[in-house]
């Protein structure tokens, strides 16, 4: 469960995620282990998705990530600040991503 808001006029963002549960591979396995904690995701970071319904192929979609925040064991997290948004950013989506240090970045999860 979780919300996020986005002011476009000024970048103020907001989110928070409750109960998030990471699903990872097992190392040298095909066995999925689904649940928190998970010892390899210990923070998150918002992904602001700007002019996300942009059909053409020369599109302007932007991304912009929020600092990372600390996901708890329980796996919630919560980030409130300022975002440097784009002058066009339209039509969004928000995503969250893994900001753990040693684990692939950019891997959206909710």
């Amino acid at each position: 469960m979780g919300k996020a808001k986005v002011n476009l006029s000024d970048g103020q963002a907001q989110f928070w995620v409750k109960g998030l549960v990471p699903a990872s591979q097992i190392p040298g396995g095909d066995a999925l282990v689904i649940g928190t904690p998970t010892p390899a995701v210990t923070a998150v970071k918002g992904t602001i998705v700007c002019n996300a319904t942009d059909p053409s192929p020369f599109s302007n979609l932007v991304l912009v990530d929020t600092d990372a925040v600390p996901l708890s064991p329980q796996g919630d997290a919560r980030f409130e600040g300022r975002v440097n948004l784009p002058v066009v950013c339209d039509n969004i989506a928000f995503l969250i991503s893994v900001a753990s240090p040693g684990v692939v970045l950019n891997q959206w999860i909710a």
